[in-house]
């Protein structure tokens, strides 16, 4: 795993900076200065998303979003940001605004890859995943807010942008789509990055009975293979056991940024029990520089 520390100006002062930011897996950056977020980044040249897709909710100004709203005293397992109607950013930066009672944990995907059973690793890499989402009336973050829609139509359209369906049951809204496991960057590399692991129900652990009493089985996230196939807990186990043993910790200091490559690390913490300030932004450097691998 590819780590430096620079100084926000020694970034700042370069023309190469996107270029420097793509080519460390994970990059400290001290004495930013203390503007908004999207605005330090685009300093630097970076471009910044302003469409994301959210999962759970968290407060948000422009394209600075605060952290997830997150049981207390549990842990936020290592993940990548790959739901974006814009495909899975290449950059993640998040600043700390007070000293933590966590530290982040990291796992680079090269690693998550050694690790995996190749029949697993192959069928992902083959087919893809299945996700869906099940917004209950009066559960959760509902689905103007999870995909930044104004209404119905709004969001029609959106999903047929992403060759996703949409249904519609009593109390309920469900949308489905096929995405990839991989992504390859403008060089022809590969890598994986997905949350099928982290959005599937096992994940939940003892809630998942609960839940799942609840809804009659439609969670309100769930993963499936490509082909639609249901993951069973045992391969849930196999894969969470490849992150575990993948995961190095990562202490900061209030001020710093810390700025991953998306594509080649999956990012999380340690349990808090305390409120957890940070600022998170999501951007890539340049427009168009990723693409997800194509799934048949």
């Amino acid at each position: 795993m590819r780590a430096t520390n620079i100084q926000f100006t020694e970034l700042a002062a370069t023309d190469d900076a996107p270029n420097i930011l793509v080519s460390h897996d994970v990059m400290v950056v001290s004495g930013a200065p203390e503007e908004a977020l999207d605005t330090v980044l685009a300093q630097c040249g970076l471009h910044v998303r302003d469409r994301v897709e959210l999962t759970t909710p968290r407060d948000r100004a422009g394209r600075v979003f605060g952290p997830l709203e997150w049981p207390v005293g549990e842990e936020i397992c290592p993940t990548q940001d790959s739901l974006g109607p814009d495909g899975p950013p290449r950059l993640k930066a998040v600043r700390l605004l007070d000293d933590p009672d966590w530290a982040y944990t990291l796992a680079p995907t090269e690693r998550i890859c050694d690790l995996l059973p190749g029949a697993l690793l192959d069928r992902l890499r083959d087919g893809g995943w299945e996700f869906e989402r099940n917004f209950h009336k009066g559960f959760g973050i509902g689905w103007k807010e999870a995909f930044g829609v104004p209404d119905l139509d709004a969001l029609e359209a959106l999903l047929s942008s992403q060759a996703a369906r949409l249904e519609q049951g009593p109390g309920r809204l469900s949308t489905i789509r096929h995405l990839s496991a991989f992504v390859t960057d403008a060089a022809g590399d590969a890598s994986w990055c997905n949350q099928f692991l982290f959005l599937n129900s096992f994940s939940l652990g003892p809630r998942r009975s609960l839940l799942a009493r609840a809804f009659a089985g439609r969670f309100p996230i769930e993963t499936r293979f490509g082909d639609g196939s249901p993951v069973t807990e045992s391969e849930v186990a196999i894969m969470q056991a490849a992150y575990d043993d993948a995961t190095t910790t990562l202490q900061l200091n209030a001020g710093d940024l810390l700025v991953v490559d998306n594509h080649r690390i999956a990012l999380g913490r340690t349990p808090s029990h305390a409120e957890i300030r940070t600022e998170t932004v999501t951007a890539d450097a340049a427009v168009g520089l990723m693409k997800e691998i194509s799934v048949d």
